[in-house]
């Protein structure tokens, strides 16, 4: 249904008279030559980012662009083509063309843009988007981002996922104080933040899985009072966790294998509802205060295999995952008070002492 009612959308826009958007513009002729039709544009969204590049002379008519989708980067600048065999320079001369003219055409207004959605972008200097709402630059091989020149006071959305070269985000807060989600997963280079994260107070939602150098968080984290979701799964040189805002709803702390101990005072995340802590094999113990987590629903410590004991639980629990727990031994008596509890997988913990009869209705 939803495709069908995307189609008709579509079909609409492409047969629309004084067309201010074009939809998957695969050939240069389904970009308009009419500088009449190119300076009403409002929206544009193209297959292959060589046809934007082949378009340089028509920049400067398009002066009300709101949103600008690139589907698919045909070049690469390894040196590779994966349409067309081309030589390393020919494609390092083409990028460093098209960067040079977008970024230093006085005649097109850049800030006007609202959604810009390029993977795999060329740019190597920025420039202030006053009124950009959404960025999305995954996979693409700039080093620096804000330090070239990037402010965007108005961005909620920033998606940098799989930026292998990125190393910090530094004055993230003043740069880009309105964000709400940020996407930094698989950037394999980043390194973390500066205090300025405190000043995104609308932050909800933030990614940082697979994000190998990372070794530990700002004390100001705690000071994110929307953060909702934290994601650092895969964050294997991550040695502690000592602050934590409140307001969290989700936490995935999996594969964090340097993780001992969790400092963090758990006992304010009053709203938490999923941990999953699973595959931390150096984690010794549930992080301290968990039984005062009124909140929370589905614990997955799956695969810690240093877990010993368990001595208490939070009583809202619905799902407790301790497969391949090898070292558990002792489940305390508060697993029989867990009268929500409709999935325990105790599976793999050779060492576990029998449960309490009460447990027998729970599914295994």
């Amino acid at each position: 249904m939803h495709d069908q009612i995307r189609d008709m959308g579509r079909h609409i826009i492409e047969n629309e008279e004084g067309r201010t958007r074009i939809w998957s513009a695969t050939t240069d002729e389904d970009f308009p030559q009419d500088e009449r039709i190119l300076s009403k544009l409002h929206g544009l969204s193209i297959a292959n980012c060589d046809i934007f590049m082949r378009r340089t002379n028509s920049w400067s008519s398009i002066q009300q662009l709101k949103i600008l989708l690139v589907q698919r980067n045909n070049f690469s600048l390894q040196g590779r083509c994966r349409d067309q065999p081309l030589r390393q320079s020919k494609i390092q001369r083409l990028w460093e063309t098209w960067s040079e003219r977008l970024h230093e055409s006085t005649n097109v207004q850049w800030n006007e843009l609202r959604w810009l959605e390029w993977p795999r972008a060329p740019f190597k200097k920025f420039h202030q988007f006053s009124n950009l709402r959404i960025l999305d630059f995954r996979y693409s091989e700039f080093r620096g981002l804000i330090e070239e020149g990037l402010v965007a006071p108005k961005l909620q959305r920033l998606n940098l996922e799989g930026c292998r070269y990125l190393e910090g985000l530094p004055r993230i807060g003043t740069s880009m104080p309105s964000l709400e989600w940020l996407n930094l997963k698989d950037c394999s280079s980043f390194k973390g933040f500066d205090g300025s994260i405190l000043m995104l107070k609308d932050l909800r939602f933030l990614d940082l899985s697979y994000c190998v150098h990372i070794e530990n968080l700002p004390g100001e984290i705690e000071e994110l009072s929307s953060l909702q979701e934290l994601n650092l799964e895969a964050c294997v040189s991550l040695k502690m966790l000592d602050f934590l805002p409140k307001s969290l709803l989700k936490v995935n702390l999996s594969m964090c294998p340097k993780i001992r101990t969790l400092d963090a005072n758990m006992e304010v995340l009053k709203d938490l509802r999923v941990l999953d802590i699973s595959k931390c094999h150096r984690l010794r113990s549930l992080p301290k205060g968990i039984e005062n987590l009124s909140s929370l629903q589905e614990l997955n410590a799956e695969e810690c295999e240093c877990l010993e004991i368990i001595e208490s639980l939070p009583q809202h629990l619905s799902k407790l995952n301790l497969r391949g727990c090898r070292q558990l031994k002792w489940l305390g008596a508060s697993i029989s008070m867990l009268t929500e509890l409709t999935l325990l997988d105790v599976s793999e913990c050779p060492h576990l002492n029998p449960l309490p009869v009460e447990t027998t209705s729970i599914e295994f």
